[in-house]
């Protein structure tokens, strides 16, 4: 017995030690990579691209835009949100104009019409999804526009327009900063430093460089080369302090300290010159040696690409990778050090334009004439291969449409490098027109001088991670409180929403124990009115209903300072007298917002006949609308609306007075009279003898369960409003327990507008747009074909197609050329 004790006690001390030993062979760097991963899965971002038909505008516009939205770490479209907002925001930071728009495999498309009330300035575009929300408002899609007013415009703006005007320094302050390649200097290891000059206005400076020690002997000179960028060599000595002598533009000359050496530390050299592969080189400080392995990893959208350990034995090491299969975009290269401690780190950008959607046009027009119809016929590959995807286009003609091909964005300069990197970025198409030798160079001083946005290490090793405030928006919600008229939650109360807008529809919910309710997964389009009638566990309607709603995200300051101009006319002075012609025409049709027409313009669609009403559905969102004209010939009520209105006559009550009633309503056993509101106050039936006629503006009459239950009634509501009467003078709510509700839905893109014209016609109106053509969603078939079509305005000039778009697989393409319209 005491031998089969000991053989368990020694099985379990066998056990123990090999668990202990399988503890001491965990690899805490493993395990920060297995954190990386996991953390990666549950916090999957999203980025923004909105392309423009054009890069800035005039007030009577229109801004035609298609959204791009990409999941960071697949890279491929998103499918975490299915909702984008889209602001349009004024100089003074004021959100002008907010479109929700709907999102489809993570592509939507809407457009902002510039009406004349707008002043002209620098205005931006913001685009961002709820989830979005949750890392802050630095990674949204935030781009500034110019928008200027013709003078056709100015003389059709019968208001002043504020003007603001944007505060530029106005002095020649410059700012120089310096950034030691990996992070920081470290005594006796010679390192890169990038040097970055901006001014005052944003944009980049270039300058001169004398570097000098603590003695004043220069150890060398530079000029920055590009935008105001530069670097330089240094090894720092032990002890030594080392200065910078900046020479500016106006010969003026300014001393800047260098940063400090660390006196042992790491230090990182990355050549990304050679088209095939990346290679590091890792120097360590003499006392660090022979600590354990390094760990270097490089992360593309925080997905680990590459990771490798080298001893520390040896104070310089080398290792490379290959760029093949690493898609294009911005690579980050960090170094931990033997405890798994981050030491360097240094951005990259990898441009692999073997992963660039193929497209190829059949056939590309050539000179071409006003007014022809021109068809174009495009194939989408990818490695060769076709492949679907969707697709924006859009035709301007730049004789009119001055394009700066640097400052452009597009697709590849907004989700490849705006989106990952911190700050201003000047002129960022540049880096994308060209792969020579010198772009690159200029590309790489580009990363080692701008922040990197979207991860922070030493928050995320410990455990500092924000938590998740908003849900991924998949469709909109609906949601509020009922409480009792003393302010308690009302629990298990019945809440039913209802809306006849479109088409009837009623769905209801029960409140939780805080009286909280949620109408989820909704999709409902802007414009659209609901009611919402409450009642508490046992009917009682006698409650309130408050609705909650969503506050405008927070308008940070404008970081794309370098875009802002102080002149808008001036700076669109070409633009704006070359556009003149059709500005002029838009005035003459009565198409600038606060324009007065004074010639006959044939109206095609049916004018609305209320526009002024407290009908809690819409004024004039009735089933029968009467107005003054149909209204001026009758004596009363009853000679108005019976012989007119299905359903609907008179009863004499007991006083022998004329009450409306509907058909429906006389079936049941309790008769209900037709609610009468006037003016937005419910009168009472006996005061019909009292009404004149021809004081009348409109009766409204709601007879449909879906419009009069707002009312809370089911026996119909006659809507009068006189001649004085005014919808903004509604001052009653609508009946106990039910509320009418008009949030903001999602907004139905118009549809642009292209003339059609007839083939050999001479006589051809007058066509002066700006922007030719404007196609959001031009579809591929499984092959890769697509087309699209598109007259020619009636004007001459350069014309300039830009088409592009993704594959399902989030594999971006671009393609862009111009032809000559004589």
């Amino acid at each position: 017995m005491k031998k089969k004790k000991v053989l368990v006690v020694i099985a379990g001390l066998l056990i123990f030690l090999a668990a202990s030993a399988f503890i001491r062979n965990v690899d805490p760097f493993s395990d920060l990579l297995s954190k990386l991963e996991d953390y990666n899965k549950n916090n999957q971002q999203e980025k923004v691209y909105l392309h423009l038909d054009k890069p800035y505008y005039a007030i009577g516009e229109d801004i035609w835009f298609k959204a791009y939205v990409l999941n960071t770490v697949t890279s491929e479209p998103s499918q975490i949100s299915n909702t984008l907002y889209v602001d349009l925001i004024d100089e003074l930071n004021s959100v002008k104009k907010q479109l929700i728009i709907p999102l489809s495999f993570g592509m939507g498309w809407g457009d902002f019409n510039l009406k004349d009330s707008l002043s002209e300035g620098n205005y931006r575009i913001r685009a961002y999804t709820r989830w979005m929300e949750n890392v802050g408002s630095e990674f949204f899609y935030d781009k500034t526009i110019k928008i200027g007013r013709s003078a056709s415009a100015k003389i059709a703006n019968k208001k002043d327009n504020i003007k603001v005007i944007p505060l530029k320094s106005a002095s020649g302050q410059v700012d120089v900063q310096f950034f030691p390649e990996g992070g920081s200097l470290v005594e006796n290891i010679p390192s890169r430093i990038g040097v970055k000059v901006v001014g005052s206005d944003g944009l980049g400076k270039d300058i001169s460089l004398s570097i000098k020690d603590q003695n004043g002997v220069e150890l060398s000179s530079i000029k920055t080369k590009h935008r105001g960028m530069g670097s330089f060599i240094l090894n720092p000595l032990p002890g030594q302090g080392y200065v910078a002598v900046a020479t500016f533009a106006d010969g003026s000359k300014k001393e800047i300290p260098l940063p400090t050496a660390l006196p042992d530390g790491y230090v990182l050299a990355v050549n990304n010159s050679d088209s095939t592969k990346v290679s590091v080189k890792i120097m360590i400080s003499g006392s660090l040696l022979g600590k354990g392995d390094v760990k270097l990893i490089a992360q593309q959208n925080n997905n680990v690409i590459y990771s490798t350990k080298a001893s520390s034995e040896r104070q310089v090491i080398s290792t490379s990778f290959p760029k093949e299969k690493i898609r294009s975009g911005i690579l980050r290269l960090t170094l931990f050090t033997p405890d798994n401690r981050p030491a360097a780190e240094r951005l990259i950008f990898i441009n692999n334009v073997s992963d660039e959607l193929g497209l190829q046009f059949e056939k590309l027009p050539g000179a071409s004439k006003r007014t022809a119809k021109i068809a174009a016929n495009f194939k989408v590959s990818y490695a060769s291969k076709p492949t679907p995807g969707s697709f924006s286009v859009a035709v301007n003609n730049i004789s009119k449409v001055g394009i700066d091909e640097f400052n452009e964005s597009n697709i590849f300069t907004d989700l490849l490098l705006s989106a990952d990197l911190a700050g201003y970025i000047e002129k960022p198409n540049y880096y994308f027109l060209s792969n020579d030798e010198e772009t690159r160079n200029n590309l790489d001083l580009l990363m080692m001088t701008q922040g990197w946005r979207r991860f922070v290490w030493k928050d995320f090793l410990a455990d500092k991670i924000n938590p998740v405030k908003y849900q991924p928006e998949k469709l909109l919600v609906i949601s509020g409180r009922v409480t009792t008229n003393s302010g308690k939650p009302v629990a298990r109360g019945k809440v039913t929403l209802l809306s006849s807008s479109s088409k009837f529809f009623m769905i209801d919910t029960l409140t939780d124990e805080n009286g909280r309710f949620a109408f989820r997964e909704m999709f409902f389009g802007d414009n659209t009115k609901f009611a919402v009638k409450a009642q508490t566990e046992k009917g009682k309607d006698n409650v309130d209903i408050k609705m909650d709603e969503r506050a405008l995200q927070l308008v940070s300051k404008n970081r794309n300072t370098g875009d802002i101009q102080v002149n808008k006319n001036e700076a669109l002075s070409r633009y704006l007298s070359k556009s003149d012609n059709y500005f002029s025409e838009l005035r003459r049709l009565g198409l600038l917002g606060n324009s007065i027409n004074l010639e006959t313009v044939n109206i095609v669609a049916e004018k609305k006949k209320v526009t002024e009403s407290a009908n809690f559905n819409g004024p004039g969102n009735a089933d029968y609308v009467f107005t003054a004209e149909q209204l001026e010939t009758k004596q009363d009520l009853r000679q108005a609306l019976v012989g007119r209105v299905a359903g609907l006559n008179f009863r004499l009550n007991d006083e022998g007075q004329q009450i409306p009633y509907l058909n429906k309503a006389q079936s049941s056993d309790n008769l209900s009279p037709m609610k009468i509101i006037l003016d937005g106050m419910e009168i009472s039936t006996d005061m019909i003898g009292d009404i004149v006629m021809n004081d009348l503006e409109s009766i409204e009459v709601l007879s449909s369960i879906g419009l009069s239950f707002v009312y809370g009634t089911n026996g119909g509501v006659l809507i009068l409003t006189s001649k004085k009467g005014r919808r903004d003078s509604q001052n009653i709510s609508a009946a106990p327990g039910i509320l009418p509700y008009s949030p903001t839905g999602y907004y139905t893109a118009r549809q642009f507008y292209m003339p059609k014209y007839e083939p050999g016609k001479t006589s051809n109106p007058a066509d002066y747009r700006t922007t030719i053509f404007w196609k959001p969603n031009v579809i591929t078939d499984k092959d890769g074909n697509a087309s699209f079509e598109y007259f020619n305005a009636n004007e001459p000039g350069t014309y300039r197609v830009v088409l592009e778009g993704m594959d399902a697989f989030g594999n971006l393409g671009r393609k862009v050329f111009t032809y000559a319209v004589n």
